[in-house]
């Protein structure tokens, strides 16, 4: 991944609503805003969580093994990070 400042981000997405950090994620990725919209409801974790799992994606510092760790702990991380792969996989 670019290097983004995920700090940043997640501080301005503590001041945005929900709709702004759909359509900021989707300015990141080539995600469409209601793709985002429709990750977080189908894997039913909140903005602030789905943060945390997009700066532990690119957290170049952890293994592949410590972020699924640490995603593990998130609630709905794995369903969330499950749905973002499967679109940018396909």
């Amino acid at each position: 991944m670019s290097t983004i400042n995920w700090q940043a981000l997640a501080t301005q997405a503590v001041n945005n609503t929900d709709q702004s950090l759909h359509k900021e994620l989707a300015s990141l990725t080539t995600v469409n805003t209601d793709a985002i919209t429709a990750f977080i409801q189908t894997s039913n974790i909140d903005t602030t969580d789905a943060i945390k799992v997009l700066k532990i994606v690119d957290d170049a510092a952890l293994s592949n093994e410590e972020k699924a760790t640490e995603i593990g702990t998130i609630s709905h991380g794995i369903n969330f990070l499950t749905a973002l792969a499967s679109k940018i996989l396909h």
